[in-house]
Formats: C-alpha cells, structure tokens, sequence
C-alpha cells in the first residue's frame, strides 16, 4: 500500500508525464518499502459476509509518485529496498518523501506529521520533529493547524482552489466561520490575493474593542481575551491586510458567543437581586418601550450605566428593564 493513500491525486498531468516516462525508460530508482508486522485484509460486504479481495503486506515508504505511475503504465513489478523500521522512522522517512516531491500535499503532511507526534508506542514533540525533518518549528505547527480546517476548506485545497496561506489563514478561524467565507467565493472563478482575504475574513468576525463584555475578564469563559492567542494581531502575518487598519478581531466565534452568553446569564442573575424584570428586545417592543421614554440601559462593558440613544441595542446587550412591582432604591435604570 501507498503510506499516504494518494491514489486518488494521481491523475495530475506531471503524474501522466512521469507514467510515459516510466513506460519508455524503465523505473531507475527503485522504491523503499517496509514489511508490515500485521498484514491488512482489504475487501468489501457480499452476500454472505466479508469478502477478502486482496492481503496488504507491505507499505511504500519513499517513490510513492513512481509507484502510482508505475501503475498507470502497465507496471506490475518494480525494483525496491526492503527495510525494516518501525510506525515511527517509517512516517519520519516517508514525511521527508512527500517534501522532496515537486507538489508536496501540505495535508498530507499534516495529517502524517499528527502521527508521528501522537504515536503510542514511541510520541515525540513538534521541536523534536522538526529538528528530524530539518524544518523550523513554526512549519510543524503550521502543518498541524490545517488539521483545523473544515471538511469544505480541505476539499478546496486538495482540488487545488486554497491556496496555503489562504488555508492557514482559515485555519486561525472557527469552523463555523471558515464555511461562512468559503460559501461566498464558491462560485468565483479563484480566491483574492492572501491580503485582500484576510480583510473577508475580518468582516466575519468580531472587533474586540466592540466587545460587550470586559475583554479582560479572566472569570469568563475562555479567559481574558487580552492574554488569549485567537486573536488577529497575534498572527500579524496571516492577518495583515495591508489597509493599516488597527484593532484586534476575536478568531474563534464559538468562544466569543460563550462569553456573550455568560454575560447575559450573570446579567440576569444581577437584575434578580435588584429585583429587576428581566426582558429582552422583543419584550420591549411588546410592551411599548421606545427610544422616547426616559430610560436607561446598561451595555457596552458589564454594569457600566448609559443613556439608550437612538433605539435600544442587540438583544445580546439588552437584557434587563425596570420592574414596576416593588423596585428598589436604585431602580431608576435598566440593566444589562
């Protein structure tokens, strides 16, 4: 078998070329392969049971693209080495392989790079790996966040369509996110330039001097956001879209809607204690609140009291109203 099953990325036309190649010139250098220490049945559901079509005992380890092309030419034998190593020198070997190749698969590496690391009989570190690999530290770590990347943003860059850094990019962002910016260039002919993308993927996150809750709360969920890592300045490289804007985005949508919640509920249990009606914004609308009543509301950071201006904010902000049952001596406000 193939280490990195790229059976189904061998039609490519420089695959083609290296087949009429082999088919005219012979395979010169051979394959290095391993013998697996538990052969695999491979088969399929018939009739009557599990049906063994063929037994795979050995594993392509370096010339995996000579191997497939091989077979596109008609090969059925071919000139190896035969080594014997174990899981963990196999995938090293067979990372150091993939990178050599003129059109090395980034989540290919990944995904072998994830292996190796979590490997139970012999795990290592990303320091470790990349010293193995002769690579920065930083490029194992780099690989290991497009694991990250959603289902549609991997089938994007297998078809060739994302672009690394564009993947990179995605991958600093929350999955729910990354599908959002992908549904609106999937009918675009290619991916704008890797500064103007980032500029689309700010539009789908949250400023965080907008936040309506302190950003520096460590008691919500996820921590503070000032010392957190999803944040865009954190990764200034990926998110510098060249316009000077200033201001940090929140990377990570699911943690921020925890906080916003968060803030509600802790909202909600302080109006209790004032003896505050908790409403929201449809309840406002309902019972005839508007923008002309003297009233106030508390939003931006938590308990901090301003005057409603123009409207009455989100209902994320919105959360608490004055009780005309029995209010307390400072029930003049409206709470958030």
């Amino acid at each position: 078998r193939n280490l990195f099953n790229r059976g189904n990325q061998a039609q490519g036309s420089q695959q083609r070329a290296l087949a009429a190649s082999i088919a005219t010139n012979d395979i010169i250098e051979p394959l290095i392969v391993r013998e697996l220490a538990s052969p695999e049945e491979v088969g399929h559901e018939g009739e009557n049971g599990w049906v063994v079509d063929s037994v795979i005992t050995h594993e392509v380890l370096a010339g995996q693209r000579r191997w497939l092309a091989g077979q596109q030419a008609g090969r059925e034998d071919f000139p190896y080495v035969l080594r014997q190593l174990d899981d963990a020198t196999a995938l090293e070997i067979a990372l150091v392989e993939n990178n050599q190749r003129v059109d090395p698969s980034p989540l290919e590496d990944a995904e072998a790079i994830q292996r190796r690391m979590t490997d139970p009989k012999n795990p290592c570190t990303a320091e470790y790996l990349a010293d193995r690999l002769g690579r920065r530290v930083e490029w194992v770590k780099g690989r290991l966040a497009l694991l990250s990347l959603c289902d549609e943003a991997k089938a994007f860059m297998r078809n060739g369509k994302l672009p690394l850094t564009h993947a990179q990019q995605l991958a600093a962002v929350d999955a729910a996110t990354q599908r959002r910016v992908l549904d609106r260039f999937k009918t675009a002919p290619e991916l704008p330039a890797s500064k103007a993308f980032a500029h689309e993927i700010t539009y789908a996150l949250h400023l965080l001097s907008a936040a309506p809750f302190d950003a520096n709360d460590a008691k919500l969920p996820g921590g503070a956001c000032s010392k957190c890592s999803k944040r865009s300045d954190t990764q200034a490289e990926l998110f510098d879209t060249g316009r000077g804007e200033t201001g940090a985005h929140c990377l990570d949508n699911t943690c921020w809607s925890g906080k916003v919640t968060a803030l509600w509920e802790r909202a909600q249990r302080d109006a209790r204690k004032r003896n505050l009606a908790v409403l929201n914004d449809s309840d406002l609308v309902r019972d005839g609140y508007t923008d002309t009543e003297k009233a106030y509301v508390l939003y931006g950071k938590p308990y901090d009291v301003k005057p409603a201006a123009k409207g009455w904010p989100s209902t994320e902000i919105s959360v608490a109203a004055q009780s005309t049952a029995s209010p307390c001596k400072n029930c003049s406000e409206l709470s958030a």
